[in-house]
């Protein structure tokens, strides 16, 4: 199931398509949490450059804090952290193509740090150390294989 712009108070007040959006979700064995790091970068250079990454992991948590908070009030189950991925996507616009090896550059480990912190400050994961979290490009393909194989691991394990 595909749950794009899960507003808040979906499960409490049936905004949005509120319980009956988040009943897509009830059976499914897996659940990823897809977030825009690419246009969230981009509205984090308005900060001051030391604290882009901050604003970056905080914008995050906020996100990951809502999703969390509508799919408990729906379903206690489906706040199971072992059964989880947090995708972040769009990463072409943050390391454009050719610039320091994409995946390898040290910008691309700095968005990471700041999904992993996110992750973390949510409960979603106790340790940096998961392959629960990933970046990606679909634009570019960087890391689909990857996550074909983390959605082939989680779902048939």
């Amino acid at each position: 199931a595909d749950l794009p712009g899960l507003v808040a108070g979906a499960a409490e007040h049936n905004r949005g398509l509120g319980a009956q959006f988040l009943s897509l979700i009830a059976e499914c064995q897996l659940l990823a949490f897809v977030i825009d790091v690419g246009t969230l970068w981009l509205t984090a250079r308005e900060e001051p450059e030391p604290d882009q990454i901050t604003w970056l992991t905080d914008q995050i948590v906020q996100q990951l804090a809502m999703l969390q908070h509508e799919l408990g009030t729906f379903d206690k189950r489906l706040t199971d952290h072992s059964d989880f991925l947090l995708i972040g996507t769009k990463m072409d616009l943050i390391v454009p193509a050719g610039v320091e090896a994409g995946i390898g550059s040290p910008l691309w480990q700095t968005v990471e740090q700041a999904m992993l912190q996110a992750a973390q400050n949510t409960g979603l994961i106790d340790s940096p150390l998961t392959d629960h979290v990933l970046l990606l490009s679909a634009r570019r393909g960087d890391n689909v294989n990857a996550l074909i194989e983390l959605i082939r691991r989680n779902v048939l394990s």
